[in-house]
């Protein structure tokens, strides 16, 4: 491990160098350690946590009826083309997945709750309001019954992708109310002639 070696003087020069011991130190054992703590740290370590989305699925039990003016289902389907309609009765109109697209019609229908929530979340980081109020409004917006609800269905062979795109489109246009189901056969049939 570590070594002692002694160095004789040169005799009895003016300058003479005193007799000094050098210690010489292995250091194989300490990298040794060193190696074994870094593997150690980095079999054990987590780098990154996954990230995921919460995606609300309806609840099992009778259907809700929900407002005409306030239901929108959107269908995904593979070619990034969304097919949706509005209220119960099943029309499909056809659109795509852009900016110019199905968040034009999500911005048109929610333009209302876009501005409140905007102008309640620039009042919560200027401080004009508590905490408790800005929940207690955000949730007076969410709840109304004019608040847009969204639908989202997919067909089986749409991509997660899709799917990951259509939740933030939602996210972006600040959609309170939203969630996930399957497609029923009357909408199976419809898109099945539309294509």
């Amino acid at each position: 491990m570590a070594e002692i070696t002694q160095q004789a003087g040169k005799g009895s020069s003016r300058r003479s160098i005193r007799n000094r011991n050098m210690i010489k130190i292995d250091f194989t054992p300490m990298v040794d350690l060193g190696f074994l703590l870094i593997t150690f740290f980095m079999l054990t370590t987590v780098l990154s946590r996954g990230k995921a989305i919460p995606i609300p699925r309806m609840a099992e039990g009778p259907p809700t009826e929900l407002a005409d003016t306030s239901a929108l289902t959107i269908v995904l389907t593979a070619d990034r083309k969304v097919q949706y309609y509005f209220g119960a009765k099943v029309d499909f109109r056809q659109t795509d997945l852009s900016a110019n697209g199905l968040r034009k019609i999500l911005m048109k229908r929610n333009q209302e709750v876009y501005d409140r929530l905007v102008n309640l979340e620039k009042a919560r980081a200027a401080q004009q309001i508590s905490a408790s109020d800005y929940f207690t409004e955000r949730s007076k917006i969410k709840n109304n019954k004019y608040t847009l609800e969204v639908i989202v269905k997919a067909k089986e062979d749409v991509d997660y992708q899709i799917l990951v795109d259509m939740m933030d489109e939602l996210s972006i246009c600040r959609i309170q109310r939203y969630a996930v189901m399957d497609i029923n056969d009357e909408e199976r049939g419809l898109l099945a002639m539309n294509n």
